[in-house]
């Protein structure tokens, strides 16, 4: 398992009144005592809560960029294929080893893309979802660990970055996508960062590659 450290909480003298008194953002459904890892690459969910740092602009201009967690530690690295027909991006380890790609579907109703291993094999698939007053997209895939049946439903507003990722079959919540959180540094707050707060044992790059693709059909509206 990927071992990622979280940074130490603020104290009040380090945070503003009005911050201080407000509770914490994580309203997310922890996963104490999950029998298995949830996602297509197992190794990578930690143990403890993870916060991405995501840029957005990365996405947008189809440039090449890593996602780090909350202490600058690489994730994954995501590597865009211009001049493709499925408008591609290969998702690699810190090292530079392919983990996966995900291909955009040219033919769907409402915007699919799918993930596909090393070999060739489909890991997962995301259909996009029609919804009045935001977007929705689900997520399907074998469970690596236990081989069983996953759905993850993303829902949420993009204007404002507020989204939730929610595993159908339990109603937990696995991931959550927000503009703001108290735990970082007001140097990370920018108009283009956004975080990304993943439950413990959970995919990180699972997580990362569902945020690029809402990201993207969101982008596309």
């Amino acid at each position: 398992m990927v071992a990622l450290q979280q940074p130490l909480p603020p104290t009040h003298h380090d945070m503003p009144a009005s911050a201080a008194a407000q509770p914490q953002a994580n309203t997310a459904i922890p996963f104490a005592g999950t029998a298995a890892p949830i996602g297509v690459l197992p190794h990578f969910a930690a143990p403890q809560p993870t916060v991405l740092v995501m840029k957005e602009r990365g996405f947008l201009t189809g440039d090449d960029f890593s996602v780090e967690d909350s202490n600058g530690v690489t994730v994954c690295k995501v590597n865009a294929k211009h001049f493709t027909l499925h408008q591609s991006k290969e998702f690699l380890d810190a090292g530079g080893s392919h983990l996966f790609t995900v291909k955009k579907k040219i033919v769907s109703l409402h915007g699919s893309h799918e993930g596909y291993a090393t070999d060739g094999s489909l890991l997962f698939e995301v259909k996009g979802k029609f919804k009045i007053g935001g977007s929705k997209m689900i997520a399907s895939f074998t469970n690596a660990a236990d081989k069983k049946p996953i759905e993850i439903t993303v829902r949420g507003d993009w204007i404002d970055r507020k989204a939730e990722m929610i595993i159908e079959e339990t109603g937990m919540v696995a991931a959550t996508i927000t503009r703001q959180f108290m735990n970082l540094r007001e140097a990370f707050r920018d108009k283009q960062t956004y975080f990304v707060e993943v439950q413990p044992g959970v995919d990180l790059v699972l997580i990362t590659a569902l945020a690029v693709v809402f990201d993207e059909r969101n982008n596309e509206k």
